[in-house]
C-alpha cells in the first residue's frame, strides 16, 4: 500500500547530469523525495547535485529509503544483485523506467507495481505501454531456440566483409570504387565476402556508392561496372558470397531492384539452371527493415540485416525476434554502436545470431570488437 501522507523516499543508482535531467522531468516530486544518489564511481562520492548527496553503496542507509531506482540500466542485473547481496530487499529494487527501457536487460516486468508507478511517475500512462511492447518483446525472446548451423553458411567463411568491392587496387588505397578493378583485387587476394553498393540507372544496375564516388572513381580511370559484370566474374569464384547493399528511397524501389537481380541472374546464366542456382545462392541481400526483409525472402535470397536503417535499431529483443521469423543469421551494426552497447550484443549471440560491425580499418578497433562478441568487420583495407 502507498502511504500518501508522506512522500515516497527514493535513491537512485547510477547518476550522470544527462540521467538527472531525464530523471527530474520523469519523477513527480509532489509525491517522492530523492534522498540521495549511489554510485560505483569514487570520484563522484561526496559531490552534491541539486544538494542531494553522491554516495557509495557500503555507505548508504538502505533503510532510510523506500525504493532504490536503478538508472544505470546498462548494469541493472549486476546493481541489483550487489544489492541484495548487502541485505537490500529485492522488492524494494526497480529499473527507471524509461523510453530507451527496451535497449536493456531488466529481466520480466510481470510484477510491476502500477499503482506505485502512476504514483511516482509524471506520466504513467506512456509507461504502461513501454512496459506492455517491453514484456512482449521480452517473452517472444526467451521462447527461440538459438539457430543451429552446419558450418558451411556463408557467414563462417571470412571475418572480413570486403567493403565497396574493395578499398586495394594495386596495393594502393581508394574508398567506394566499387569498380572492376577493385573486385578484380578482391578477388584475387583471396576475399571470400565482398559487398557492392547497387543502384538503379535508367533500369540498368549499376555498382556505385553515389554520384560523388562513382565520379572519384572515374577521374582515377577505374572501370564502373553493372551487376551483369559483376556477376560474369563472381560465377567463376563459386565459392565467393557477393552483398548486395542496395541504395533505395522506397520499398517499391527496392523490390525493382530484386527483380532486376533475377533477371540478371537468368541473362548471364543463359538458360543454365545450375548455374542460376548457383549465382543466386551467392548473393546475399542487404535489408534494412522489415519490408526489405519480407521482400529478399519472398524472392529466396539469403538477407544480411544491417541496421542504420532499421527504426527499432536500439531494440535488440526486437531485432532478434525479428530475425527469427525470418531466418535471418546475420546482423550488421555500427562500429560504434556495438563497441557502446556490448553488453546487449549477448542477446544476439545466445540465439547465434552473429554481428558484423561497419566499417573499420583498424587492427585494434576489429580487436575490441571481437571481445566483445561482434564475429566479424566490412574494412577497405585490411587483409
Amino acid at each position: 500500500m502507498i502511504n500518501k501522507t508522506n512522500k515516497i523516499r527514493l535513491a537512485v543508482f547510477g547518476i550522470t547530469s544527462q540521467i538527472w535531467s531525464v530523471l527530474k522531468i520523469s519523477l513527480n516530486f509532489y509525491n517522492t523525495k530523492i534522498v540521495g544518489f549511489i554510485d560505483n564511481d569514487k570520484l563522484k562520492h561526496g559531490i552534491h547535485i541539486d544538494n542531494i548527496p553522491i554516495k557509495g553503496k557500503d555507505d548508504f542507509d538502505f533503510d532510510d529509503v523506500d525504493y532504490v531506482v536503478v538508472a544505470a540500466l546498462s548494469a541493472y542485473e549486476i546493481i541489483k544483485k550487489s544489492l541484495i547481496g548487502i541485505g537490500v530487499c529485492e522488492s524494494k529494487i526497480m529499473p527507471f523506467f524509461t523510453e530507451q527501457l527496451c535497449e536493456y536487460d531488466v529481466g520480466s516486468l510481470n510484477k510491476v507495481d502500477y499503482n506505485l508507478l502512476r504514483y511516482i511517475y509524471n506520466d504513467p500512462d506512456k509507461l504502461y505501454e513501454l512496459i506492455f511492447d517491453y514484456n512482449n518483446e521480452y517473452k517472444t525472446y526467451c521462447e527461440i531456440k538459438p539457430y543451429e548451423y552446419t558450418g558451411d553458411e556463408w557467414f563462417f567463411k571470412s571475418r572480413f566483409i570486403c567493403h565497396a568491392c574493395g578499398g586495394k587496387i594495386d596495393n594502393r588505397k581508394y574508398m567506394y570504387t566499387n569498380s572492376k578493378e577493385a573486385l578484380d583485387y578482391s578477388l584475387n587476394n583471396g576475399f571470400k565476402l565482398i559487398e557492392c553498393d547497387i543502384t538503379m540507372r535508367n533500369g540498368v544496375l549499376v555498382a556505385e556508392h553515389d554520384y560523388v564516388y562513382a565520379y572519384e572513381a572515374s577521374i582515377n580511370c577505374f572501370s564502373a561496372q553493372t551487376f551483369v559484370d559483376i556477376l560474369h566474374m563472381i560465377k567463376y569464384y563459386f565459392d565467393v558470397n557477393l552483398l548486395v547493399d542496395v541504395k533505395w528511397k522506397n520499398e517499391s524501389e527496392y523490390c525493382a531492384v530484386l527483380e532486376q537481380i533475377e533477371d540478371d541472374i537468368l541473362s548471364v546464366s543463359y538458360n543454365d539452371e545450375e548455374l542460376a542456382h548457383q549465382l543466386k545462392s551467392q548473393i546475399i541481400m542487404e535489408t534494412y527493415n522489415e519490408e526489405t526483409i519480407a521482400l529478399a525472402r519472398n524472392k529466396g535470397f539469403e538477407c544480411f540485416f544491417t541496421q542504420y536503417r532499421n527504426p527499432d535499431w536500439t531494440n535488440f529483443y526486437k531485432t532478434v525476434n525479428l530475425c527469427y521469423k525470418y531466418g535471418v543469421n546475420v546482423v550488421g551494426i555500427e562500429c560504434s554502436i556495438a563497441q557502446k552497447l556490448s553488453s546487449q550484443l549477448k542477446r544476439f549471440n545466445d540465439k547465434n545470431i552473429y554481428v558484423f560491425s561497419f566499417s573499420t580499418d583498424s587492427v585494434d578497433e576489429y580487436v575490441k570488437l571481437r571481445k566483445n562478441g561482434v564475429m566479424g568487420i566490412f574494412t577497405n583495407y585490411l587483409m
